[in-house]
């Protein structure tokens, strides 16, 4: 068989049973765009109108008003499909029932021979991996098996990596008997921010099995914050010891270990889950990548 320059070569992990494909460098393509989700929001701007109304405490009256300037709006009015108040209030219904809840749980750490209370919320990790596993829009664009790409260079293919799910480390970490859910999980000590009255640092989760336009973006399959690590108060004689250090990293390793708790049986067993493509996967969550950007990580 002969190869042009810049051919791209993918090669499946064995366990997805795939014969390795050949495509034309100009027609290789890794990043899909996905619609706006239609569940239960019509259009991203929908989702604006609405957030809009929640956010501002808008009146019926109000809201009736504001839909009333939005059918006047002609940029792109197959957008905007809200009819009333009441559309508004269904829709948030049906988002709440949708989206994984959070929890609250305490965190109890021993600093200075005197037990400490945290307040801690999060998502059980596996209920916002399912909530993607099951969404019927995301289907196409799911891949469940690690991947090597190669380019060719005019002689010979030579390797490259341009997601997570096609570098050694993934290709490696495949289980034989079930199908990899990569997550990874970020958390960032710069990034406070309010959840609800209170201040807490956001830990984000992503799939790895969706590509990067989608898991960098807005909606669904993007980044979603799935737990709070509380905000450890400093007095000024504890600021930098090594022994408050340390503490601050217990609490917030707890706070992690909460979160991560869910995944935890089905990481080493499996856990069968009918998918929104209707086929039935047994899945094996796995900690792809995490980061946490503070010293007491």
């Amino acid at each position: 068989m002969l190869f042009l320059k810049d051919d791209i070569k993918t090669e499946y992990h064995p366990h997805s049973r795939k014969l390795p494909t050949v495509q034309p460098f100009d027609t290789y393509q890794r990043r899909p765009t996905i619609p706006w989700a239609e569940h239960p929001f019509r259009s991203w701007l929908d989702f604006e109108v609405a957030s809009l109304a929640l956010d501002a405490a808008l009146k019926k009256e109000h809201i009736k008003t504001l839909v009333s300037l939005f059918k006047h709006c002609s940029l792109d009015p197959h957008q905007f499909t809200i009819q009333n108040a009441a559309d508004i209030d269904n829709i948030w219904d049906l988002a709440a029932h949708k989206a994984p809840e959070f929890v609250w749980d305490d965190i109890e750490v021993e600093y200075d021979g005197e037990k400490m209370t945290f307040e801690m919320w999060y998502q059980p990790l596996w209920d916002w991996a399912l909530s993607l596993i099951l969404d019927s829009s995301l289907v196409p664009y799911f891949e469940w098996n690690s991947q090597r790409l190669y380019k060719f260079d005019g002689t010979h293919f030579v390797q490259f990596v341009d997601e997570p799910l096609t570098g050694e480390r993934l290709w490696n970490m495949e289980a034989s008997n079930g199908t990899p859910f990569f997550f990874t999980l970020y958390a960032d000590k710069s990034k406070l921010s309010s959840f609800g009255t209170a201040k807490a640092y956001p830990v984000v989760a992503w799939c790895a099995n969706l590509c990067t336009t989608i898991r960098n973006g807005r909606g669904i399959g993007g980044g979603t914050v799935v737990g709070w690590l509380p905000v450890i108060k400093e007095d000024s004689e504890d600021s930098g010891k090594r022994k408050f250090i340390i503490h601050k990293s217990m609490v917030w390793h707890q706070g992690l270990g909460k979160i991560l708790n869910s995944v935890q049986g089905a990481s080493y067993h499996g856990y069968w889950v009918t998918c929104g493509d209707l086929v039935k996967r047994r899945f094996f969550p796995i900690d792809a990548f995490h980061s946490h950007d503070y010293e007491e990580a």
